[in-house]
């Protein structure tokens, strides 16, 4: 735990969401961001945790949005008292946040939130501040990924202070943690690798030189057609794709 300087509880934002608000508009600008935590240092082992619950599956298509629930959590800290999070994606296209409605009843002063604050590709910065502890844990809000545009391959949603320069912290009376936590996702066109805008016969083709048999095992290549996750490349999967075909658009 480290005395620092946390978030004020004289205004709606606090100290440092005032700064983020005045820099808001000169995107990717990081100038301002160094004089907001020279009192912030990371202590041992203890650090508070962001948990990313997913709200639907973690493997989509590309263009699919994912959404995923926030919770945060203390370690040390008896409780909390004040919060400032940036929630990044180095490789996202967008991404959007909302508040839980319990987040917003437990702060007397809640951070809007504040986009491309300029520590990933895509990222906002959140949090709050309140007169009396609000527990031990509680759910910040949902934040959502936007796909659009991103290739195939494994992808991650984070709260990270070292990337942040130490901004992201849970505070108690002046003591704060530093915060962190993080998911995965993947991006795959199942049964698709073309990722065109249907699943045709050439993608049954594909599919077809990738079947295992119940006793096979799928090579990394085509775990595209393995629907059920199995390790297999079987009859079920093939099932699967012919309620899945289109033919050719």
């Amino acid at each position: 735990m480290t005395r620092g300087g946390p978030a004020s509880r004289n205004g709606s934002r606090g100290a440092l969401g005032d700064r983020v608000a005045a820099a808001f508009g000169r995107r990717r600008r990081r100038r301002w961001w160094p004089a907001l935590v020279l009192s912030v240092s990371t202590v041992g082992a203890w650090a508070s945790t962001a948990t990313f619950t997913p709200v639907g599956p973690t493997t989509v298509a590309p263009g699919t949005p994912l959404t995923f629930q926030v919770t945060l959590a203390v370690s040390a800290l008896a409780s909390f008292d004040a919060a400032d999070v940036v929630i990044g994606c180095a490789q996202a296209t967008d991404l959007s946040f909302a508040y839980s409605a319990a987040w917003t009843a437990a702060f007397a002063n809640v951070t809007p939130p504040t986009a491309d604050v300029g520590f990933y590709t895509q990222d906002v910065f959140v949090g709050g501040n309140n007169p009396n502890p609000v527990g031990t844990n509680l759910s910040l809000g949902t934040v959502t990924v936007s796909t659009t545009g991103m290739a195939e391959g494994s992808y991650t949603v984070r709260i990270d202070p070292s990337v942040d320069r130490g901004v992201s912290r849970l505070t108690l009376d002046g003591v704060l943690e530093p915060l962190s936590g993080s998911a995965t996702f993947t991006l795959l066109c199942v049964f698709n690798p073309d990722c065109d805008t249907d699943v045709d016969a050439a993608d049954y083709a594909v599919m077809y030189s990738c079947a295992t048999g119940p006793g096979g095992t799928v090579s990394n290549a085509c775990r595209r057609f393995d629907v059920n996750s199995d390790g297999h490349v079987d009859l079920k999967d093939f099932s699967t794709f012919t309620r899945q075909f289109t033919g050719s658009h």
